[in-house]
């Protein structure tokens, strides 16, 4: 996981030419998903969680409403993204990953590390932005709740969808 998220950043810095960007994901819920947002993270991006079962017009909306520079995709998801570079997670694991292009982590609690849309009071849907910072209090909150009560060898099942921040927060 850490080979191919590494290699994914890598990828997308190329991508973004070290900008920081908003990056979407259209997966459902695989290793690729995390090997994705924690390449988008690490290299101080935002990820945009899309999820493959939205109408074919709300995706395109949210792609171009987001600025997203790139799409992570499974490759069955890839005819769902036009005109913005699509890096097919699918074949990255397939091929493995690029050990020659490992960068430094550049993820500061001040970046931009979620972007999720709302369903919009005006009919549209609204992009919000949550910063790291955010995100790594709701994980510490998780542990600290969490903790009083798992031990070790125990295990935690998420039902809630990728696109659902706290569903993504308790996974870390």
């Amino acid at each position: 996981l850490l080979n191919l998220s590494e290699s994914f950043d890598g990828k997308i810095r190329s991508i973004t030419e070290n900008k920081k960007s908003v990056i979407a994901i259209i997966t459902e819920r695989s290793i690729e998903m995390y090997a994705a947002i924690y390449g988008i993270i690490r290299g101080g991006n935002a990820y945009l969680p899309v999820d493959p079962d939205y109408p074919q017009d709300r995706i395109e909306y949210i792609l171009k409403n987001s600025g997203a520079k790139a799409v992570a995709v499974q490759g069955k998801f890839a005819d769902k993204v036009k005109n913005i570079p699509c890096i097919d997670m699918t074949s990255r694991i397939k091929d493995g990953y690029d050990s020659g292009n490992i960068l430094p982590c550049a993820a500061k609690s001040d970046d931009t590390a979620y972007v999720i849309y709302t369903s919009g009071s005006t009919g549209f849907s609204k992009g919000v932005m949550l910063p790291a910072r955010a995100m790594w209090s709701n994980i510490e909150f998780g542990r600290e709740k969490l903790g009083k009560c798992l031990k070790a060898g125990d295990s935690i099942v998420s039902m809630l969808p990728m696109a659902h921040m706290y569903g993504l927060a308790f996974e870390f």
